[in-house]
Parts: structure tokens; C-alpha cells; sequence
């Protein structure tokens, strides 16, 4: 009836040609979904692009078990009388044992490969990155690309992650954030418009919108029922907007990590500071007497340079330090692992705080390259259609440094002016704080000290998810599922994934052992 024809063990089509032309049926699907009336549109003048499956052979690194394919999609899903087309790859791994269901996945990003990381999931890589063996046993699991990344196409060009330079800023004294974000969003305008003036076509149609019909498409064409839906990081905004479009096509949803549709640019940005200091805490409970030593270290910070193995020790990364309080902090807040460093670190400070530097330099800047991937731009600016000014940006970062964390204005920023220089792009997601309904509800993960997605988001996702269960970690690190070892977790997520069970109410669980 749909014009595709698909083996259910191997995901490849019994199509009749190498171009499968969808029914009617479907395109009639299409037009009601994206508000497009029917009847406007006679049959016989529509002209869609046709949606195609076919074997791939799959990327080095996957197992032998592992098959994979192509499907053809719109390149615009609100007009499917556009001929134009993307290419989304995808693996898929039968399960082994009786089955349960399908299982799909995001690694997060935007920008990551999900097709890259099956082969993890799978066992291929370090322990704590595989899901459970009975998992994999009982669970077909589809991997697949989000179109414009990894082995999907289009292959975007002029879009390599690139440097931007952040600063000059002063390592003692007040930053002027409002000359540091002006100029920050100028470099970065630049970068941004190149890529999006390099790729006219699918440069306004990569977000999330997009991409879950995508998954709806793929859903369709492999013939799976209802997927069980594993998001961590971007993975769970794709995961909470699918299940919003298409509830019924839910058997179960895990968010690990969380970023909700809902939130605005500047709400994420926003919440910077307030996940330093909630890290903090996490590092707090772990060395109490260290932890003593963050606020007077910082503060010191604000107004010299102090010493560390011998040599200056500064605010922000400068060329000719040994370090900088920014660099380790973001580094060993963003896991537990870091803590005894972290410790070590503010102890010897804290010894020099009250000491006069040597050599001092009261009047040293700092200008240093932040990391920019243009993809992860031009999915959030398409998907929120706010477009905060650098001003607003250094309201933000100002903020952070009055309330005693200079450091994290620079996340801030960076946050703040995903945007810079770019015009409106696609189709804004569905914004929506209206309740997700499911049969099986949700189990959303995320740390309590979480730097890359706060855990007030994980909050505002169990609000949106009635009947949802929330497991707090104590600990700080981003994406829980399975790689932190806590039985705590993994259990019951392991658990609600094969039985649709969620605990009996929220859960916390401890840090776990090293």
C-alpha cells in the first residue's frame, strides 16, 4: 500500500525498482501534517519527491551483523512538490535473542554520528560506552544520521569546525563584556554566514523539524511499529519533539542529559552560571575542606595572578601561563574523575592567595580560540527563532561575574550568540509547554552538576511529562547512560527499556565509585 516493500530481518527493501515512488496515501499524510490542505492540491498536478531505500555498504568498524542502508527524503518537508532530496544512512543490528522491540538513538551534538556510534553501543569500544548485554540480545537497534551529518547527505561545505577568537580580556579587574561580545559576534558572524552562503539549499532545512520527520520516514520504511527512543544531550530535543508530533509511535523514552524544545537561547545561556556553581557543590560533597577555597581563589583571581608549579597562573588562557582557571575548571567540573586535581589545584592556591605574584602584570589581556562547529549553529538558530543581540549576550556574562563566576561569562557568551550574524532559518520547532502525553511515560537522567545541560532543564522536561520519573545524579557528568558504572542508573534504565517499568518515584543516585 505504501509503495515500499522492506524485510523486517533485514531492513532492506524487496522494492520492485531502485526508486520507490510513495502512494498517495502517504503524500496525503504529508500535506495534513504540515497544514498544507488537501484539496487545494489536486493529485495529478502533485509531483513529489520520491522516497527511496536502498543497501549501503556499511562504514569500516561495524560488526558483520550489522546492515545498513539510504533513504531519500524531502529536502523540505512542508513542500513535498520540491524535487530536491537528502539522504539520511542508517545501520541496523537485529537482536539476537527473542525480541522486544526497536531501539534508536542520538549521541547528541547536533553534529554526531549515530551510524559512528553503534559500534560503541555494540561493544566495540571501552566498556562503559556498550549497552547492556541483554539489551542488545532483545533489541533491534537503528542507528542513523541526521541529514547534513556524518554519512547523511548533503556533504555541507565551507562548515569545518573552526576557531573563533574570544577576548582580548583582562586577566585581573572587570571585563568589559559588551566590547568582548561585540567583537565575538562579529568573527563569528563571519564564520556562520559562510557556511550557510556555501550550502543555499540545505542550510535552511536542517532542524529538528526536519529531522523527526525524518525519523518518522525511516520509521515507516523499516516497518517498525513504535520505537523505543534512547536521546542523550541534542539527541533528547529530538527525542522530546518526536514524541510530541507522534506520542502513538513511542513505546518508550529515555532522556539522558537534557535540552527541551522549549527552552530559548537565552534561557540555555542563561543557566551557565547557576550550573557552575550547582558543579561546585557536586565537587563540594565529595572534598568539603577544598571546596572551601573556590570562592576566596576566585575572588583572589578577580584582582591578581597567583602561582601554580612555579609559574603565573591566570584568569583566562593566556599564550605564556602554565594555566588558567578557566581551562581547569571547565575541564574538571565536566566529571568526577577530575576532582582530586580540582582539590589539589585550590590547595595550593589557597596557599598563594595572600602572597604578592611574581612579576606581575597587571595590565595582561587574554585573546584565545574558542572551538566552533557551524552545524551546531545553524540546527539551534533553525529550530529558535530568537536571535539574542551581544548586548544581551553581556548582560548575561556581566551577571556571571557579579555573582562571583567570572569564568563561566565565557560559556555564556558563547551560548548567547549562537546566532550572531545569522537571518531567520527553517522552520522554528513546536515551542509547546503543553503536557507530552505517553502510554509508558519517560525516565529522564541528568546530573545534578551537569555544565553542558543543567539540571534545571531535566526539570522542566518531568513537568512536560506527566507520569515521567527522574533520576538525579549527585555527580557532574553529561550523558549518564551507561557510561558512568552506577548500578543506580544503568539499572533502572536497563529495566524500563525491556519491562516498561519506571521506578516507583524519583530516584537519586550517588556518585559512583572509582
Amino acid at each position: 500500500m505504501w509503495g515500499i516493500s522492506v524485510s523486517e530481518r533485514t531492513g532492506m527493501p524487496r522494492c520492485r525498482t531502485a526508486t520507490v515512488q510513495i502512494s498517495m496515501l502517504l503524500l496525503t499524510g504529508w500535506l495534513l501534517m504540515t497544514g498544507h490542505p488537501v484539496a487545494a492540491q489536486p493529485a495529478e498536478t502533485v509531483a513529489p519527491t520520491a522516497i527511496s531505500i536502498r543497501p549501503w555498504a556499511c562504514p569500516s568498524g561495524l560488526p558483520p551483523r550489522v546492515q545498513c542502508g539510504r533513504l531519500e527524503v524531502p529536502l523540505d518537508w512542508s513542500d513535498p512538490t520540491n524535487p530536491q532530496s537528502v539522504s539520511i544512512a542508517y545501520a541496523v543490528h537485529r537482536a539476537a535473542g527473542e525480541r522486544i522491540g526497536t531501539l534508536t538513538f542520538n549521541p547528541g551534538g547536533p553534529g554526531q554520528s549515530g551510524v559512528d556510534g553503534l559500534g560503541f553501543m555494540l561493544g566495540a569500544g571501552p566498556a562503559a560506552m556498550s549497552l547492556p548485554p541483554e539489551v542488545i540480545e532483545h533489541f533491534d537497534i537503528v542507528a542513523w544520521d541526521p541529514r547534513g551529518v556524518g554519512y547523511s547527505g548533503p556533504a555541507l561545505t565551507e562548515c569545518d569546525r573552526a576557531e573563533v577568537a574570544m577576548g582580548p580580556m583582562p586577566q585581573v579587574g572587570e571585563v568589559p563584556w559588551k566590547q568582548v561580545a561585540s567583537q565575538y559576534a562579529k568573527r563569528l558572524a563571519k564564520v556562520l554566514r559562510a557556511c550557510v552562503d556555501a550550502n543555499p539549499g540545505i542550510a535552511q532545512h536542517l532542524g529538528t523539524r526536519e529531522v523527526i520527520a525524518d525519523l518518522e520516514a525511516l520509521r515507516d520504511a523499516l516497518r517498525v511499529e513504535q520505537w523505543t527512543y534512547l536521546g542523550t544531550s541534542y539527541g533528547t530535543t529530538i527525542g522530546m519533539a518526536y514524541a510530541r508530533a507522534h506520542p502513538d509511535r513511542i513505546r518508550a523514552l529515555v532522556l539522558d542529559g537534557v535540552a527541551p524544545p522549549s527552552q530559548t537561547i537565552l534561557q540555555a545561556a542563561g543557566s551557565q552560571a547557576p550550573a557552575w556553581r550547582a558543579a561546585l557543590g557536586s565537587f563540594a560533597s565529595v572534598y568539603p575542606k577544598a571546596a572551601t577555597l573556590v570562592q576566596p581563589v576566585m575572588d583572589a583571581m578577580d584582582t591578581t595572578t597567583l602561582t601554580w608549579r612555579g609559574s603565573a597562573f591566570t584568569r583566562f588562557p593566556h599564550q605564556d601561563d602554565a594555566g588558567s582557571l578557566y581551562q581547569v575548571m571547565r575541564t574538571y567540573l565536566q566529571n568526577e574523575r577530575g576532582f582530586t586535581a580540582l582539590r589539589d589545584l585550590l590547595t595550593e592556591l589557597g596557599r598563594d592567595i595572600d602572597e604578592p605574584p611574581a612579576d606581575e602584570d597587571s595590565s595582561a589581556v587574554s585573546t584565545f580560540d574558542m572551538p566552533v562547529n557551524p552545524v551546531v549553529s545553524l540546527v539551534m538558530c533553525s529550530d529558535r527563532p530568537q536571535r539574542p543581540t551581544y548586548l544581551q549576550a553581556a548582560a548575561l556574562a556581566d551577571r556571571a561575574e557579579r555573582e562571583g563566576i567570572t569564568v563561566a561569562g565565557i560559556p555564556t557568551l558563547e551560548r548567547s550568540l549562537w546566532c550572531a550574524g545569522l537571518g531567520e532559518l527553517g522552520r522554528p520547532l513546536d515551542s509547546s509547554t503543553a503536557p507530552i502525553e505517553l502510554v509508558n511515560g519517560a525516565l529522564i537522567v541528568n546530573a545534578v552538576g551537569d555544565i553542558k545541560t543543567p539540571y534545571a532543564r531535566a526539570q522542566v522536561a518531568a513537568g512536560q511529562l506527566p507520569g515521567s520519573r527522574l533520576i538525579t545524579y549527585l555527580g557532574t557528568i553529561h550523558g549518564l547512560y551507561p557510561r558512568t558504572g552506577s548500578d543506580c542508573i544503568n539499572d533502572a534504565v536497563t529495566d524500563y527499556l525491556i519491562t516498561l517499568r519506571l521506578p516507583a518515584a524519583d530516584v537519586t543516585c550517588p556518585i559512583a565509585a572509582r
